[in-house]
């Protein structure tokens, strides 16, 4: 099912399971549809925040219950927990508050995170900061998209009506220039016939 239709039938809890599910595809979707009066935006930037929050601190916990072991079993991630420790090693705060931004890395970092063991304190709070953030800013690109696609759409609908005019104008001209164009040739006609009948002979 598309995920308008889910949206436009379900709602929040759509939203709600979608950002447990996937994140930023279905929260822009959903701020788009706040703008078109679907959805209200500030509900849709709480249950963002209480999603994505509540996922990253269920998969922190999972790792840090799980640890590295399991993160050694799976070939694809390592070069995704190399990149990760050097980044901690250079920042982790900013680590822990920007890892919904970067691709690729929105879902397994929570998981990395817990089995390097950082502080579970520090993550509650960081991970706050950063879900607040990417809820307000992904939510607010959607909505200003909505914004965007409005004026685009007001333009088409201008033009339209621009077009539809130059189109009767151009056309009035048109049978104008026709209408001017027949007279002379019935004018010139008239004078032509006019004058032969005075050069016949009686």
């Amino acid at each position: 099912m598309d995920l308008t239709v889910l949206l436009t039938t379900y709602g929040y809890w759509a939203l709600f399971i979608g950002i447990l599910m996937e994140g930023e595809t279905i929260l822009v979707l959903a701020a788009f549809l706040a703008r078109s009066g679907y959805l209200d935006l500030r509900w849709v930037i709480l249950i963002a925040f209480v999603g994505t929050y509540l996922i990253d601190q269920t998969l922190f916990h999972l790792g840090r219950h799980n640890g590295l072991p399991l993160l050694t079993r799976r070939p694809g991630w390592q070069h995704r927990v190399a990149t990760l420790d050097k980044w901690l090693q250079r920042n982790q705060n900013l680590v822990i508050v920007g890892f919904r931004f970067v691709y690729g890395f929105r879902t397994v970092t929570p998981y990395m995170l817990g089995a390097f063991q950082i502080p579970v304190k520090k993550y509650l709070i960081l991970n706050g900061i950063g879900g607040l953030i990417w809820s307000v800013a992904i939510s607010l690109l959607g909505y200003f998209l909505g914004v965007l696609a409005e004026r685009v759409l007001e333009g088409v609908r201008q033009a339209q009506w621009v077009g539809l005019g130059l189109i009767i104008v151009g056309s009035l001209v048109l049978m104008l220039i026709h209408h001017i164009h027949r007279r002379r040739k019935m004018v010139a006609g008239a004078t032509e016939e006019a004058v032969r009948e005075e050069a016949s002979p009686d």
